[in-house]
């Protein structure tokens, strides 16, 4: 059977894997990469979007690949341009559907309305689309398998999610071939999973609601051995001339014998630049001195808020404050540089506890501070936490669930609190400042002459100014993105 994958934007480590799975199984792979141009979350511009659309050509070559089923992974910045597509695939040929994602997985129930879509996958999708392509192969129309929904007169069939995969060593290496067949952008680094699931279950995350699924169905948080990820990633630098390496956990230093032991092999067998992303309780002396032995050139911590209440109430994390001192006084004692991650405009949030963590980051200084305001997703648990606040409605709920946004940025006070974006500024410049001037600005409230500068040039502002390391991974295909297909939109 021939399976088309189509998927915008971006690399997405999800589909390497199913492609992989299928592949294993018997089947064929190809991939349909429709670069977005000025419609992703790096430009946005309407009149130029139309100009770049890729969509005629993203058409031709679905047809022209001559699927028996086509595969979508949505996740909510690119629901509606699935959506749109799967219409538009349905007017030219008779080829079922399926859709998988984080979008999907949250809201299947809204999801499985849309006419066009034939199938969803909720949750992990190697065993189940492995099993759907098998079935439909067979003639097998309206399968019984875990995980998968469809219609069947109108009714909706919703099949229960299977437990989680355990054994992610038995998983094959993803399939980066598809990626790099459609563009050389996908040879900048190699992106890698060392594990699946999260240590936490934090309110802006998908995991507050994607951990629910497999609740009572085996442990959601996995690791693979540190010989099976060694391998791949020597596998990688062999065939491919990889130059470094970007984990995609969202917690990869969680297991400290683990890393002990991925220390010392990854250092003797990979030894390659990298970057990994931690949490803070997580960020101890030895764990520091593990990335640097190991090569990490770049860990990133979430912070998020030092306001206590904020952090365990609001927010759903463990760590304290005193844990995030220690975390970024371990790393810098170390070469690796290290970079956290922040949310302004949290729930109940106000304007003390954004000028305390100014203060915080001008006593405790870190290479770069990254600043986000907070973004409601489908079903997360912030979107509860936000309603009883009276800060979203039950319209702008609705929205979120059938009609997000590119950036599926539906933020409650940001869309009006524009006095916001002069804390993001001060938080963006204070580490090109001196101690006492931060001070002073802080103390005197100067920061009220800010500018109310766009959060995209602002995260872009320090972003470029901050950013020492050489491996600017996602600028390097970002502009590789935007010049190579921005000038094969008029080639024939």
């Amino acid at each position: 059977m021939k399976v088309t994958f189509i998927y915008p934007s971006f690399e997405n480590l999800g589909i390497e894997y199913l492609s992989a799975a299928l592949k294993q199984a018997g089947h064929s792979t190809e991939l349909v990469f429709d670069p977005r141009l000025f419609d992703d979350n790096i430009l946005m511009n309407a009149p130029l979007a139309k100009v770049f659309s890729y969509k005629r050509k993203v058409l031709q070559r679905v047809r022209d690949s001559k699927p028996d089923l086509v595969a979508m992974s949505l996740i909510s910045p690119n629901y509606l341009w699935g959506i749109d597509l799967a219409h538009a695939i349905k007017e030219i040929m008779a080829v079922p559907i399926v859709c998988g994602g984080m979008h999907i997985s949250a809201v299947p129930d809204v999801a499985i309305r849309n006419p066009d879509i034939d199938y969803l996958i909720v949750g992990e999708g190697e065993l189940p689309l492995v099993e759907l392509a098998a079935a439909l192969e067979s003639g097998v129309t309206e399968p019984d398998i875990q995980n998968l929904w469809y219609k069947r007169d109108g009714r909706v069939v919703a099949h229960e999610v299977r437990p989680p995969i355990q054994d992610l060593d038995g998983l094959p290496f993803p399939d980066k071939d598809m990626y790099q067949r459609n563009s050389s952008l996908f040879k900048i680094g190699y992106t890698a999973l060392s594990g699946r699931g999260c240590t936490s279950r934090c309110t802006f995350c998908h995991h507050s609601f994607y951990g629910k699924l497999y609740d009572n169905k085996g442990p959601y948080l996995r690791k693979r051995s540190v010989a099976n990820l060694v391998e791949e990633l020597r596998e990688a630098k062999r065939r491919r001339g990889v130059k470094f390496i970007r984990f995609y956990d969202d917690n990869f230093t969680y297991n400290r014998e683990w890393m002990v032991e991925f220390a010392q092999a990854y250092s003797r067998d990979v030894h390659l630049p990298f970057y990994c992303m931690g949490n803070p309780e997580t960020i101890t002396e030895e764990v520091a001195e593990c990335l640097q032995a190991a090569g990490c050139y770049e860990l990133q911590v979430g912070v998020q808020t030092i306001n206590d209440r904020t952090r365990k109430e609001i927010l759903n994390r463990r760590e304290t404050t005193p844990e995030v001192i220690r975390a970024i006084t371990a790393m810098k004692r170390t070469k690796v540089r290290i970079v956290t991650d922040n949310l302004i405009d949290i729930p109940g949030q106000d304007e003390s506890e954004v000028l305390d963590l100014a203060r915080f980051y001008n006593e405790h200084r870190v290479d770069r501070i990254n600043i986000y305001w907070t973004t409601y997703f489908a079903r997360i648990g912030l979107v509860d936490i936000a309603k009883n606040k009276g800060l979203i409605s039950d319209e702008t709920i609705q929205r979120i669930e059938h009609a997000p946004s590119s950036r599926a940025t539906y933020i409650g006070q940001a869309e009006s609190n524009k006095e916001l974006r002069k804390y993001q500024l001060l938080l963006a410049v204070l580490l090109f400042l001196p101690r006492r001037w931060v001070n002073l600005i802080i103390d005197k409230k100067l920061f009220r002459f800010f500018p109310r500068i766009p959060p995209f040039f602002v995260t872009t502002l320090v972003s470029s100014l901050r950013s020492k390391q050489k491996y600017h991974f996602f600028e390097k295909r970002a502009m590789r993105r935007y010049l190579e297909y921005g000038m094969r939109r008029f080639l024939p």
